[in-house]
């Protein structure tokens, strides 16, 4: 196994799950980049990879903490057990997921596949399982995932409310806020950590602080002027939550990034820093998984892909999830440019046309 590929998620396959029958992916060791219209499950691959590498915890809890899900509507079919089985570090680890009608309605286990090649049915106890396994602990990574909605605002009292009262958050926020909750690294381990933020931090010349179980952000360049997270713009509080991340350890160059939709509630402006942000951390050694459906955000990433001799890109690969009569298929490519199925151009073809349209309209009126 090459030192490159050393802690990294090499590939997924997924089988009967959510609204995927039977899909494939081979993951670059950089920047993986999923589009795809709405409803295509790419947020569920996500969850889905994150859940499984996260913790010890049972793996079955994970996924329908994460995803907010029973099991009866994760299966794409409910009398076939779900198939998901994960290749990191040059081994695979299958698991399966279903309902039987022998055991109690509902109830949801995991199979992993032993020494031997044969697949081991748990329906009570799967810790019993896991440490019965001699290779389930090495699917575990240190991980992040990134919701869409920054944490920095609703942060005061989340993790008591989630722990003690029904909510409609499901468990990536309560992940987020615990791994905000950790204290600032200090010294040699900040320096270093600086490192992996210096771009976002040089162009936005903020500082990220709590007092108090709330968050303020500082702003440097206007005497040093303090403002309470839930007054400061969505975009800012989005990069800035970065920042605070790696400054306190919770992301590092050993962390797998999952990122769903980097770009809510960002001014175009900032997409280009987010990119670049982006191959920073992978340059230092980060796996990243982003869904996004924002085109500047995509072939930007493509462009310097596309011109890697050039630019010193990080690797990359493009997935693009869309429909088909026989459900959702997978098309990838090492840039944008070999997608054929591609709904981000796609809406920009169509908007160029209405726009060619118009003008040949308006010069014969």
């Amino acid at each position: 196994m090459s030192e490159q590929n050393k802690g990294k998620i090499q590939a997924l396959t997924v089988q009967n799950f959510t609204c995927f029958e039977d899909v494939s992916f081979e993951f670059s060791t950089g920047i993986n980049v999923f589009i795809g219209e709405n409803g295509t499950g790419k947020t569920h691959i996500l969850k889905l990879l994150y859940a499984l590498i996260n913790s010890n915890e049972d793996k079955g809890d994970k996924i329908n903490n994460v995803l907010k899900a029973e099991i009866d509507q994760l299966l794409n079919d409910k009398l076939i057990d779900a198939k998901i089985k994960v290749q990191k570090n040059n081994e695979d680890f299958i698991f399966s997921l279903g309902i039987h009608d022998d055991e109690k309605v509902g109830i949801h286990f995991f199979s992993i596949e032993g020494p031997d090649g044969k697949i081991i049915p748990d329906r009570t106890n799967l810790d019993k399982i896991i440490k019965n396994y001699r290779r389930t602990e090495k699917i575990n990574s240190p991980s992040l995932f990134i919701p869409w909605a920054e944490m920095l605002s609703l942060y005061p009292g989340f993790i008591s409310a989630y722990n003690k009262r029904e909510n409609s958050f499901d468990e990536t926020h309560y992940d987020l806020a615990l791994a905000l909750n950790a204290n600032p690294l200090r010294n040699s381990a900040l320096h270093e950590a600086e490192e992996l933020s210096a771009i976002i931090e040089k162009e936005l010349n903020i500082k990220v602080m709590m007092e108090n179980d709330k968050f303020y952000i500082v702003f440097k360049n206007d005497n040093n002027r303090k403002v309470a997270a839930p007054l400061a713009a969505e975009g800012i509080k989005k990069l800035g939550q970065m920042i605070y991340l790696i400054r306190n350890g919770s992301l590092t160059k050993e962390t797998i990034l999952f990122w769903d939709e980097p770009e809510v509630n960002l001014n175009p402006k900032y997409i280009r820093l987010v990119a670049d942000f982006l191959m920073s951390l992978a340059h230092q050694g980060v796996q990243i998984f982003v869904a996004t459906h924002d085109y500047l955000l995509t072939h930007y990433l493509s462009s310097h892909a596309e011109y890697q001799e050039v630019t010193d890109a990080p690797a990359m690969t493009f997935f693009s999830f869309y429909k088909t009569e026989n459900g959702i298929k997978i098309e990838s490519a090492n840039t944008i440019a070999g997608i054929q199925n591609n709904v981000l151009l796609d809406e920009y073809s169509a908007l160029y046309d209405l726009e060619g349209s118009f003008f040949n309209q308006s010069i014969k009126i």
